[in-house]
């Protein structure tokens, strides 16, 4: 039985990280085609547009797959009060739909959208169509199996569809429009088995005010750490020549791609997580440990392989003519192990143990910081000014939140 029960689990993890995979690395397999049909400054501003479409969904999921699906993941057992909370988070989304049209207008006035607003626009679009999707949901009750089968899917008809119809720079639009496409067919699907489990959608002002409620404490956290790190293109596109963008794009692109790939591990074990700290400290420190040696290991050996192999990965994802993002590749890779353990600290300690305002105090300060270094260095410094302002907060925060770690610990053994 055990036996059994191992290879169930991990084929839901080959499954989730597989879709993980073609959702996070589907724009960059396809990378190599778009550089070689699409022009410098075009792929500059695809770079920008996507930033703000994840930062949109980011502001659009609202942190609830870390504050409601918490209570989901315990009251999964009731489905009344389950039903309660979905319909929150529903009414919330769909609240924070005219916010995201306000967001883009405002985003197409200056820098690198201003001159291609349409392809803003469709990033509003995929932000919605993906936004909407009830990931955590599926997250909370365990069953990210059957989502990420139909994620799968569809960004395999995402790629099929790209190779098809993507032939020329005045198709460069697709390459957004067909996401919000794709991401639209998988939140209808999962949307709907959701309802059918459930039993039943009612949309309520009041419930979504009471989800936005609560979900604000950590939404304030993914977005303001989004700005230095989601949206961080989006900005430099403020600031810097679009064609700079397209070069520092391409390094930051495959960066978050490579710390992403934490995200699906992280759904697969922050309702553990929340779940053992809830019945034991002593257990759940145990964990914490063994989480900071799998995500330690998994960050340093990023980095050495993306240090050794910088300049291949570059020429094949891009071509001769990015050359220049070797540089920004190779110093955006220590990005990688502070991140990986500042995810330990933050999702599986600060989060399962009531700590999340803490948690949110630290990256705003650490999020103001790289703002403030960001404007003052990039007019001058360009592309090194925006390295310096991406790792100065994140070491920062890597110092801040092993402190706290730290006090939280001595506090649960009273040492």
């Amino acid at each position: 039985m055990k036996k059994t029960n191992f290879f169930k689990i991990s084929f839901g993890v080959i499954v989730v990280y597989f879709a993980y995979f073609l959702r996070a690395f589907s724009f960059l397999l396809l990378a190599p085609v778009f550089t070689r049909i699409i022009s410098t400054d075009i792929w500059g501003s695809i770079l920008a547009a996507q930033a703000l479409a994840v930062w949109l969904i980011l502001f659009l999921e609202f942190g609830f797959a870390l504050s409601m699906a918490r209570y989901i993941a315990v009251e999964r057992d009731d489905i009344k009060k389950v039903r309660k909370h979905v319909n929150g988070i529903l009414s919330a989304k769909i609240m924070l739909i005219p916010f995201i049209m306000l967001l883009t207008l405002l985003s197409i006035q200056v820098g690198a959208l201003s001159k291609v607003p349409s392809f803003a626009w469709w990033a509003c679009v995929w932000a919605v169509a993906q936004g909407l999707s009830p990931v955590w949901y599926f997250q909370a009750i365990e069953e990210m199996k059957w989502f990420s089968l139909v994620d799968v899917l569809s960004r395999i008809l995402y790629i099929t569809l790209s190779l098809i119809f993507i032939r020329h720079n005045n198709d460069a639009y697709l390459v957004i429009a067909l996401l919000a496409f794709t991401s639209g067919i998988t939140s209808i699907l999962t949307f709907n088995r959701m309802a059918n489990q459930v039993g039943g959608i009612k949309i309520s002002i009041h419930s979504g005010y009471l989800a936005l409620k609560e979900g604000i404490t950590l939404s304030g956290f993914t977005l303001i750490t989004s700005l230095y790190s989601t949206a961080s293109v989006f900005i430099f596109g403020l600031l810097a020549p679009v064609q700079l963008v397209a070069i520092y794009g391409n390094a930051d692109r495959l960066i978050r791609a490579g710390i992403g790939i934490m995200a699906p591990l992280n759904q697969i074990l922050l309702p553990r997580s929340a779940r053992v700290f809830s019945h034991s400290h002593i257990d759940g420190w145990s964990l914490v440990k063994r989480y900071l040696i799998l995500y330690g290991v998994f960050g340093i050996t990023i980095l050495i392989i993306g240090l050794l192999a910088a300049s291949v990965i570059i020429n094949i994802m891009y071509g001769d003519k990015y050359s220049s993002s070797v540089h920004y590749l190779r110093w955006l890779l220590i990005l990688v192990p502070f991140t990986a353990i500042n995810t330990v600290l933050a999702y599986h300690v600060m989060v399962p143990t009531n700590n999340a305002k803490i948690m949110t105090n630290i990256y705003t300060f650490v999020s103001l910081i790289s703002l403030g270094l960001l404007y003052l260095l990039v007019p001058n410094l360009k592309g090194n000014g925006m390295i310096i302002a991406m790792l100065a907060p994140e070491i920062l925060a890597f110092i801040l939140l092993s402190l706290y770690t730290f006090k939280i610990y001595r506090a649960s053994f009273r040492i």
